[in-house]
């Protein structure tokens, strides 16, 4: 016995003798074909403008099943023939709105689709075909062969193939996996997206147990497809093409969207603004709320700072029982010295003490400049015994302008910003007659004092080498330096009224000083 399944037919006499010599084998009273069936798979709703699958807005995509009533049948063809000893009705797909079938590509009438391409052309995922139990070339099994069934473009044109095929080589246990309707009791014959109601018919020939041997044609009556959906406007998922309502309307409310997420959700946690319950939402914490979903920032603990009412206690904690318990210093050279709490002299505070720097054997009518570590907010109040402030009493440094010899000393305050005051801090100098006019062996006349435009220098001693004079502010900044003769003028019209310093200098001989007053 040749095999009778369908091979690579070419023209209509071959579908007539293949069908025939089917016909001749055939079962009908015990008909292991139920029907056609589809399921609706995915419903594709509106898009972005601008998104390529934005035209196929409320489509549907059916799969089409031929149903069978033994797992180990097998499906090897579906076909149509105008023969006249077969007789059987056109087989086609009416579409009244089309069908998704890219158009300029190689998407063929069988399943010949491959998912490679659906990330570049998302369209093809949709795409409409016939099939033997395969949604794309990729899937495991045979893909069919085709004859006579035209072109993609006229897939869902109505019932236009009248001798045509599409069928599976193979038999018992060479059948491909993709013919035999399994447990599922059921072969995928079509995928059909479209945006409305369609028809579907066609003829199939049956493997009865999947042998070739005993073969069976059925042609189902027409199967109609309804396009179902929500028809309520204004619904969440109302579908304009939906011709038969399914029940599945979903309305929107005030808290919800249509996607089932929140409308207002300020942050963002899936929880809608108006269900949100403020509160603590620390487990730990003394004033956990369970019933809170929104923290207000409101949560203390154990061992936390807290404020116990009495100004001057330090170290305040919650305490295991979620009481505030202050606790206060009783040394009363202390910054936060303090009864109103219980006594714990290491909360006590302080300001930290630091040693004045400045030189310690100055000379006198010298300036020198002496320097407190300095905090942030503190201010500093100075106090000289032998010699003059010049500037910056209030801060940390101090320029001075000692008198006459003999001990003195320079002492500071710090009071910190909260206005606390530290412990003086002492810094204790020997100021010494100036022996620099013996070291340049003599003396140096400057006037007039104070002075207003010139300043006059006259030196009485050993003819002078290269001798010069430097002008310091009252905060020890050099102002002016010049090389000076044993008579010279100084031009300081250009300096501001105060005190100042000046020096006056011969290299490898040593240096005199003199405090004088600019008008």
């Amino acid at each position: 016995m040749e095999n009778l399944t369908f091979k690579a037919l070419r023209n209509r006499a071959q579908i007539a003798l293949v069908v025939a010599l089917a016909l001749a084998f055939s079962f009908p009273s015990s008909a292991q074909l139920t029907g056609f069936t589809a399921e609706l798979d995915t419903m594709l709703w509106e898009t972005e403008p601008g998104d390529p699958l934005e035209v196929y807005a409320y489509y549907g995509v059916y799969s089409v099943y031929a149903n069978f009533t033994n797992a180990s049948d097998a499906l090897s063809a579906v076909f149509a023939s105008e023969v006249d000893t077969l007789l059987t009705p056109p087989m086609g797909i009416d579409a009244p709105c089309g069908c998704v079938n890219p158009a300029n590509t190689s998407i063929a009438v069988d399943a010949s689709n491959n998912p490679a391409f659906w990330g570049s052309f998302p369209d093809y995922e949709y795409d409409s075909f016939w099939t033997i139990g395969m949604e794309t070339s990729q899937d495991e099994g045979q893909l069919p062969t085709t004859i006579g069934l035209g072109d993609a473009s006229t897939l869902c044109a109505g019932m236009t193939v009248t001798d045509g095929a599409m069928f599976i080589y193979g038999s018992g246990e060479t059948l491909p996996i993709n013919a035999i309707a399994g447990d599922d009791l059921k072969v995928l014959i079509a995928r059909v997206t479209t945006c409305s109601d369609f028809t579907l018919q066609a003829c199939t020939q049956v493997f009865v147990d999947g042998s070739q041997d005993s073969v069976q044609v059925f042609c189902p009556e027409p199967l109609l497809v309804l396009h179902q959906g929500c028809t309520e406007e204004g619904a969440c998922n109302y579908n304009p093409n939906a011709t038969t309502d399914d029940g599945s309307c979903i309305t929107a409310d005030d808290i919800y969207g249509c996607d089932g997420e929140c409308i207002n959700d300020a942050d963002a946690d899936g929880i809608c603004d108006e269900n949100e319950v403020a509160g603590c939402t620390g487990k730990g914490a003394c004033n956990y709320n369970p019933e809170a979903t929104d923290d207000d920032a409101s949560c203390f603990y154990p061992g936390e700072a807290c404020d116990d009412g009495f100004d001057l206690t330090e170290g305040d904690v919650i305490s295991e029982n979620c009481e505030c318990v202050g606790y206060s210093c009783y040394d009363e050279t202390a910054c936060n010295y303090s009864t109103d709490g219980i006594e714990d002299n290491t909360v006590c505070s302080y300001i930290t003490q630091y040693e004045i720097t400045g030189n310690a054997e100055p000379y006198s009518q010298t300036l020198q400049v002496y320097t407190y570590t300095a905090t942030a907010g503190s201010t500093y109040e100075w106090t000289v015994v032998g010699g003059d402030i010049l500037e910056g009493n209030g801060t940390n440094e101090l320029s001075i302008v000692w008198n006459l010899g003999g001990p003195g000393s320079v002492c500071v305050t710090e009071t910190n910003s909260d206005g606390c005051s530290g412990v003086e801090v002492c810094f204790l100098v020997d100021v010494s007659l100036s022996s620099v006019s013996e070291m340049l062996d003599g003396t140096l006349e400057v006037f007039p004092v104070p002075a207003v435009e010139n300043l006059h220098l006259v030196w009485t001693g050993p003819t002078l080498d290269n001798a010069f004079v430097t002008l310091r502010d009252a905060a020890g900044r050099v102002v002016k330096v010049e090389q000076v003769g044993e008579r010279d003028v100084l031009d300081i019209g250009a300096l501001s009224a105060g005190s100042y310093m000046l020096e006056f200098t011969v290299p490898a001989r040593g240096s005199i000083q003199r405090r004088i007053m600019i008008q």
